[in-house]
């Protein structure tokens, strides 16, 4: 199942994600696979977005709230993130 199913499928089962603020992190293997998810309780996408970037290691990551992809971040070794 591709990772945006998996995403939204979590998102879904939650249920919550508008009353509270709720975003998800998914963390993506290099290869494209869902590994885990993070939720995230934050008063906006933009605070969402930098407390997400401490999560950026070695693996790519999307930030969801509900249905909509806020933002995707791409690890890259060479410059550590895009």
């Amino acid at each position: 199942m591709p990772c945006s199913q998996v995403m939204s499928r979590l998102i879904e089962c939650l249920g919550l994600h508008s009353r509270l603020g709720l975003r998800v992190l998914g963390v993506i293997s290099n290869d494209g696979h869902f590994i885990t998810s993070i939720g995230l309780v934050c008063r906006n996408d933009k605070a969402a977005i930098e407390y997400a970037k401490q999560f950026i290691h070695a693996y790519n990551l999307e930030l969801w709230q509900g249905d909509r992809r806020v933002t995707t971040f791409k690890f890259d070794k060479q410059s550590k993130v895009k």
